[in-house]
């Protein structure tokens, strides 16, 4: 079986749906519904694989799951407003927001590319309850040291 198929046998069956029922309910045919979970055929268009998560009572974070394994991009998600760092993080690591004379005055409020898919996998990894939160401190830590590195570099640079 294809993980797309694997994924959606799990979450039909969590629910508790034979392949007949979900097929009717999603205008699926059960044969098609079968091959699928099966692996012997593609997952259908993306609109059908978010009927097919709505009829299962998916949560967003399994919608997208099931998204990725059919070969599409998972949900476009809210841009995220940031708050400004506190005075500490600031005094260490200078705030983005801050007027210089070389920068343009900024927003207090910072919009977040989540589909950006390397600010999806720091934000996942930083927020996974899986990792032991020691280890998420020492990612934050080293994600903040490469930044201050750049900032530093990208300073120097502009000052040869």
């Amino acid at each position: 079986m294809n993980e797309f198929g694997i994924l959606l046998r799990q979450f039909r069956k969590r629910v508790r749906l034979t392949q007949k029922e979900l097929a009717e309910r999603t205008g699926l045919s059960f044969n098609h519904l079968n091959q699928i979970e099966k692996g012997k055929r593609s997952a259908p268009r993306r609109e059908k694989v978010l009927g097919l998560s709505r009829e299962l009572g998916l949560s967003t974070d399994e919608t997208d799951k099931l998204l990725i394994a059919a070969g599409y991009a998972p949900q476009p998600k809210e841009p995220q407003i940031l708050p400004e760092p506190d005075e500490a993080h600031s005094l260490v690591y200078g705030s983005p927001f801050e007027e210089k004379e070389d920068r343009p005055k900024k927003s207090k409020e910072l919009s977040i590319d989540l589909e950006n898919p390397t600010i999806r996998l720091v934000t996942e990894i930083i927020t996974d309850p899986a990792i032991p939160e020691d280890k998420r401190k020492q990612i934050e830590e080293e994600i903040r040291s490469f930044v201050k590195w750049q900032r530093d570099k990208a300073k120097s640079e502009r000052q040869h």
